[in-house]
């Protein structure tokens, strides 16, 4: 029998901005590096751009009849990437707000994209149940990583390494070597889809999320489990851990974003975020606000209240 966390109250965020205008699930966000922008990849077959400064929109880059999957903003370039439902991964030059290249190789729809360790090297997951490494520059497949046995959920990678960790629906968490191109390590702890994964700001520890309604701490030297976290009343869908804290985001199926201290594996609040699932969690590159965003079609953006 499962004993499940009890909420707690939300003493720490306050709502400050709520983004609407998708007209279909919100399925991905993204900060930008300084953190004053955030994108957002509807189902609508939208990429929409939002001012988290004034709290206003600043428009759409595209409107696709496929289904936005995923999204990742560059670190240091003025580029967006976005996956589709159609299989395509397109990159978005911010400078001209048009599509600048399309890369297309991977046999089922996108499931997440992150970039590498280096400006030139992006990382898709597909439906396909594989993984691909792309030079932007060149516009090709550098890398396939395959072992996967169902769609991929979820990718991360590790600040400092070469070292990639991935979730999938065959409800493994899979450590890859990005130098070697070789599976490193292969975890069957979850009971149910792995749906999320996210490294801390020093790569000592790697979160997963499940349907299983738990998230587990992973150590990145032996890739053993250091904690697990829950029972969740509902699925858990997305994570994000703060810049600079011990601290993780966890959304999920019901509406509500825990916040862990995961130093002393306890919740620090939990908050009534949206009227259902929430798909993304990000933390502001500054750590003092946070976005999620939910299949209700809003985006929302919350202050830190008081240190946490």
């Amino acid at each position: 029998m499962r004993n499940y966390l009890d909420p707690q109250p939300n003493t720490l965020f306050q709502r400050r901005w709520s983004f609407l205008g998708h007209t279909n699930v919100v399925r991905a966000i993204s900060w930008s590096p300084d953190g004053n922008q955030l994108a957002s990849a509807g189902k609508d077959g939208t990429i929409r751009l939002w001012d988290a400064r004034e709290g206003t929109t600043l428009g759409m880059l595209g409107r696709f009849s496929a289904w936005n999957t995923s999204i990742a903003w560059h670190p240091t370039l003025p580029l967006i990437a976005s996956g589709s439902s159609d299989k395509r991964i397109m990159l978005w030059d911010l400078e001209s707000k048009q599509l600048s290249r399309t890369l297309i190789g991977h046999l089922g729809r996108i499931t997440a994209l992150c970039w590498g360790g280096d400006q030139h090297t992006l990382i898709s997951g597909s439906a396909d149940k594989s993984i691909r490494c792309w030079d932007i520059s060149e516009g090709a497949t550098t890398m396939q990583l395959k072992g996967h046995t169902a769609p991929v959920t979820d990718m991360a990678h590790h600040p400092k390494r070469p070292l990639l960790a991935t979730s999938s629906e065959d409800m493994t968490i899979r450590f890859w070597d990005l130098a070697e191109g070789t599976l490193l390590e292969t975890r069957r702890d979850h009971d149910w889809y792995a749906s999320c994964v996210a490294w801390n700001s020093d790569g000592v520890a790697l979160a997963s999320g499940s349907l299983d309604e738990t998230i587990r701490i992973w150590n990145s030297t032996d890739f053993s489990c250091a904690g697990v976290l829950g029972h969740h009343p509902d699925w858990v869908r997305c994570l994000s851990w703060h810049p600079s804290r011990p601290l993780l985001l966890c959304g999920c199926k019901d509406g509500k974003v825990w916040l862990w201290d995961v130093r002393n594996m306890r919740v620090g609040c939990t908050i009534d975020a949206h009227a259902t699932s929430v798909v993304d969690v990000a933390w502001n590159p500054d750590g003092r606000r946070f976005a999620s965003a939910s299949e209700d079609l809003a985006i929302h953006v919350w202050d830190v209240m008081v240190s946490s």
